[in-house]
């Protein structure tokens, strides 16, 4: 499993179309090491939104880190 520094904005529940709320170098862990590029985009979204039930969506999510740090 990875560990990625992220960037993104996201929408709550109460305004999903307003996406006012800027996070940046966010730790995401538990990403397969197989997935890469868009993938890996897409699986740290999924995490995101299903460990913080106020996110609505995720726009703009940036990997920060070029390379994934490796859990143990």
């Amino acid at each position: 499993m990875a560990t990625y520094e992220v960037d993104f904005f996201y929408s709550s529940a109460e305004t999903p179309d307003t996406y006012d709320t800027h996070v940046s170098h966010h730790s995401v862990s538990g990403v397969p090491d197989y997935l890469l590029g868009e993938a890996a985009v897409g699986h740290i979204t999924a995490l995101l939104l299903h460990d913080n039930p106020t996110f609505k969506r995720v726009r703009n999510l940036k990997i920060l880190n070029k390379e994934a740090i490796q859990s143990t």
